[in-house]
């Protein structure tokens, strides 16, 4: 959080906190623009310009932000933050952070497409699941990527599935991968979305939606530092969502997942061990790959 006594710069950048032509944080700029707190908070970060960072910049609680997506939005945040603080101070009205930055990262979107900004689209938050009961097909030039994950208590053991499709709803690639040792429902599905992840990544698929359908991701992933034994793994996911080029995450109801799910569950159920990558879609799920490309 800024300081309450300081000038609100709606002009700066995260470049602009630095000690000019290095990576090193201006201390004297950082302590005077933010409470002592989040000051210190940000003087232990370490800002590798070359690559995003996997540390969240604000008073945000998702996963979606990099450090290129804050030199774009950091003004709008700023000046939505002062907005907020007023409002409360005058008029007693608290606002959520959730709300604030998505409100932030909705206005610089618009006005970069406004100005002919030609940079990749700013990160959004981590939003409620849908209403929609269906899965719904991407924009086109978009694909989604489901992401299924099953666990059995009794030995550890557990499934994971994806299925990518196209704007029309073709399935264009699919897989399944079995894992042993995983000590919670947690742990298995953290276990499963870093799989699809590096998948994606190795596949080099970009303009990806990922849904899942796991409560214990979500959570995870909006609340790292309630789960320290498995902040590792959390942290090796975030990196790799960096390296892909316009994606979301979305946590939908199952409702809106069947085909991963019924692919992972697969692996506990049926003893389906064998790992693989396919193109198209599992043939013994087609009919209802085909139902969910012709529901809309």
């Amino acid at each position: 959080m800024y300081r309450q006594d300081s000038i609100v710069d709606l002009t700066l950048k995260v470049s602009d906190l630095f000690i000019p032509n290095t990576d090193l944080w201006d201390k004297e700029k950082v302590r005077d623009t933010f409470t002592p707190e989040d000051a210190e908070r940000v003087l232990k970060l370490k800002p590798l310009l070359s690559r995003p960072d996997s540390d969240v910049w604000g008073l945000t609680n998702h996963m979606g932000y990099t450090t290129q997506s804050n030199f774009k939005t950091f003004p709008w945040i700023l000046w939505n933050l002062w907005k907020s603080r007023n409002e409360l101070v005058f008029e007693n009205s608290r606002t959520s952070p959730l709300s604030c930055v998505t409100k932030s990262v909705e206005e610089a979107n618009i006005w970069f497409q406004v100005n002919g900004d030609s940079g990749d689209p700013v990160q959004t938050p981590a939003q409620p699941p849908p209403t929609s009961h269906q899965w719904e097909r991407p924009p086109q030039d978009f694909l989604k990527c489901n992401i299924g994950s099953a666990w059995d208590h009794r030995y550890g053991l557990s499934g994971a599935g994806w299925l990518v499709r196209d704007h029309q709803g073709i399935a264009i690639n699919h897989s399944r991968r079995a894992f042993i040792g995983s000590m919670s429902k947690r742990e298995a599905d953290l276990k499963s979305l870093h799989w699809v992840v590096e998948s994606m990544v190795n596949m080099r698929l970009n303009n990806v939606i990922l849904e899942a359908s796991s409560i214990e991701l979500r959570e995870s992933l909006l609340e790292p530092h309630r789960f320290p034994q498995l902040q590792s793994l959390i942290a090796n996911i975030l990196l790799l969502l960096s390296r892909l080029v316009s994606w979301s995450l979305l946590h939908v109801q199952e409702s809106r997942n069947r085909v991963s799910n019924a692919i992972a569950v697969s692996v506990t159920a049926d003893l389906r061990k064998q790992s693989y990558v396919a193109a198209g879609g599992p043939s013994w799920l087609s009919h209802t790959i085909l139902s969910e490309a012709q529901a809309m």
